[in-house]
């Protein structure tokens, strides 16, 4: 079953600072419950065509981490905005992270479709809530890995998307002495090649050296094996923002980049795809053609 964990793990981040920032930047002490009724709560997460189970993190605005695990006074419901279109109430599940701290992170097997939209709402038995819009890109063909010779490298080819949200390869690895199956992920969205004539193609260098090396050390100093390599690739729909290339100031506060009425945070839709990697490595010997000889790597 497919969760989503990398991308929840980098929303909290978002939820937290923007959070952090929320609550400690104006001069008077900001209550939302007593003061405040703007922001009810903090949505965070996304909805994946592609997946059999979505996860949102859905949080009182407050002052400080939740310190609590008594349930919260919150239904989440997603509706999808179409005539005949179904509502679930989100089930819940809870986080703990150490020191009495505690998050809420809500989740539904909802089947989820590419270009629809969808309604996810947080409602206070008060009647407060915090509602995100979410529009899902459209379905992409799937990527295409290119071994190009000349230039001794590989590349994921991706065509039919136009905000390109993630890239990484996934290295799946079996420790063979503790059975331990560990997961190394390397980030490519940065190693994308600008195509102006075809802004919904892209080819990404996949090899990098860093990845290559980091792992033929790794597995050189431990006895593992390779289980499985795959390429992730995600489109975002409508509102997508890469996040590294916007000002840190921007991210922190409240409405820097929000698409929820009521609260603060980010619920972005996606269509998700992997399709398998042979990682080659090129010898120092060439071809007849002049190109370095291309051979599956042995890590």
């Amino acid at each position: 079953m497919r969760t989503g964990n990398y991308w929840i793990a980098f929303f909290c981040i978002i939820c937290l600072t923007v959070v952090q920032f929320a609550v400690t930047a104006c001069n008077e002490t900001f209550n939302p419950f007593q003061e405040n009724d703007r922001y009810t709560f903090s949505l965070y997460g996304f909805l994946d065509a592609s997946a059999d189970t979505q996860w949102v993190r859905v949080m009182p605005v407050r002052q400080s981490y939740l310190l609590s695990s008594e349930p919260l006074d919150i239904t989440v419901t997603l509706e999808h905005l179409h005539p005949e279109g179904e509502m679930r109430v989100l089930k819940d599940s809870i986080f703990y992270y150490g020191q009495n701290a505690y998050a809420w992170n809500y989740w539904t097997t909802m089947n989820i479709e590419p270009s629809q939209t969808y309604r996810l709402r947080a409602e206070r038995s008060d009647g407060s809530t915090s509602i995100a819009t979410i529009t899902l890109p459209d379905d992409f063909p799937d990527p295409v890995i290119e071994l190009d010779l000349e230039e001794s490298e590989e590349y994921v080819i991706v065509t039919g998307v136009s905000n390109l949200a993630d890239v990484r390869s996934e290295h799946q690895l079996f420790h063979l002495l503790s059975n331990v199956t560990t997961m190394f992920n390397f980030n490519h969205h940065q190693d994308s090649l600008a195509n102006f004539s075809q802004p919904d193609r892209h080819k990404i260098l996949l090899n990098p050296s860093e990845a290559r090396d980091y792992l033929e050390i790794y597995i050189e100093e431990n006895p593992y094996t390779l289980l499985q390599r795959e390429v992730y690739v995600a489109s975002a729909g409508p509102g997508w923002y890469f996040f590294p290339d916007v000002f840190e100031e921007v991210i922190q506060l409240p409405d820097g980049i929000s698409n929820v009425e009521n609260g603060v945070g980010y619920v972005i839709g996606i269509v998700s795809k992997r399709v398998p990697w042979v990682m080659h490595c090129f010898e120092d010997e060439l071809d007849d053609l002049g190109n370095p000889i291309a051979d599956p790597c042995p890590f």
